[in-house]
């Protein structure tokens, strides 16, 4: 920045317009600010300031040789948490990034004619995207327990946890952050998957999850908040959950039809659906209700009914499992609606 040219003089005197701007904008009194300073406590990384104010006032605090080699000594504990965890979330936003350049990269291959060496298949896309961002969690997951990361407040419990040990505000960031770090505490899960029959990622609940979050925003940070995480999607990516959210009624079937059952019969569904251990399913699959009939079959039998109705009467969603379920078109329009979004989208 230019500024290690300065002489002292001018350095006092920036400092003193930057202590200006803290006291105009956020109104924090002199005295804490040079308390702060004679403790080597970076105002960015103790107040909870929105991303876009944070990244301001880090540039004109100027980088960590400014608080000079002593400071560093007399940090408190609290300062150093903030500091840590502030290091760990930078850490993680900028693996995400380099994670979003590839994620990038796979999606221009799969818009590349067929004939192309390079190309790819939407099966192959949705399979290395998967890949990229479980790369990602893992990241963060292993930074986490990571000695170098081991004061940060990595976890909405922790933080809370720290907040109460040190009498400190329990919403220690600001509001967005605090939202951007819990969304991306939501991951895939793996379990058996009833309509497949096979113990895989349940990307749908995944979806599912991040969509609930999303809606549940404030309305005040809503915005902020969504404008930051469409950051780390790719076009095709962001496409694919908002036609996720269009094909909802067709996974929210499982649990109209299972409300239909009786309580015995809903617990016997809600096991076979849940269990990874097959001689489990097996027996399940074996429990009959007052008409010896099996349970688990008359749920499929009316789920697999009611599902191929609401196929045939909502092309806009039996068109989205076409494209992202590689479900066979029940009627012409789902046909024509496919066609659509793979033109829309610019598949091959």
């Amino acid at each position: 920045m230019g500024m290690l040219r300065m002489r002292p003089e001018e350095r006092l005197e920036y400092q003193k317009r930057v202590q200006e701007l803290w006291t105009q904008h956020f109104g924090i009194p002199l005295e804490i600010q040079e308390d702060a300073r004679k403790f080597g406590i970076k105002l960015t990384d103790w107040l909870p300031l929105s991303p876009e104010d944070r990244d301001l006032f880090r540039q004109l605090e100027g980088d960590d040789q400014w608080r000079g080699l002593s400071t560093h000594l007399r940090e408190s504990e609290v300062g150093q948490a903030f500091a840590h965890t502030r290091a760990f979330n930078d850490e993680v936003r900028a693996f995400r990034e380099g994670t979003v350049v590839d994620k990038q990269a796979l999606e221009q291959r799969l818009l590349l004619p067929e004939g192309n060496e390079n190309h790819i298949t939407l099966d192959t896309w949705e399979t290395l995207v998967k890949e990229e961002n479980a790369k990602a969690f893992l990241f963060r997951d292993n930074l986490a327990k990571s000695y170098k990361y081991s004061e940060a407040l990595t976890t909405f419990e922790k933080r809370m946890e720290f907040a109460r040990e040190h009498d400190e505000a329990p919403m220690i960031q600001h509001p967005t952050d605090e939202l951007i770090m819990m969304y991306f505490e939501i991951k895939p899960e793996t379990g058996f998957n009833p309509d497949t029959g096979n113990t895989e990622v349940l990307w749908e609940k995944f979806f599912t999850d991040r969509r609930i979050f999303k809606e549940s925003l404030p309305a005040r940070l809503r915005g902020e908040v969504l404008d930051v995480l469409n950051r780390w999607d790719t076009s095709m990516e962001s496409a694919r959950e908002q036609d996720f959210q269009i094909m909802q009624p067709y996974f929210d079937a499982r649990d109209l039809v299972l409300g239909t059952l009786s309580d015995e019969e809903r617990q016997v569904v809600a096991k076979w659906q849940t269990t990874d251990d097959p001689d489990t399913r097996v027996s399940l699959r074996e429990a009959q209700d007052d008409d010896g009939n099996s349970i688990v079959s008359k749920y499929q039998t009316t789920l697999g009914d009611f599902r191929a109705s609401l196929r045939e009467l909502q092309p806009e969603v039996d068109g989205r499992l076409v494209l992202w379920n590689r479900l066979a078109p029940r009627t012409e329009a789902a046909t024509e609606v496919a066609r659509q979004l793979r033109q829309q989208y610019g598949l091959r």
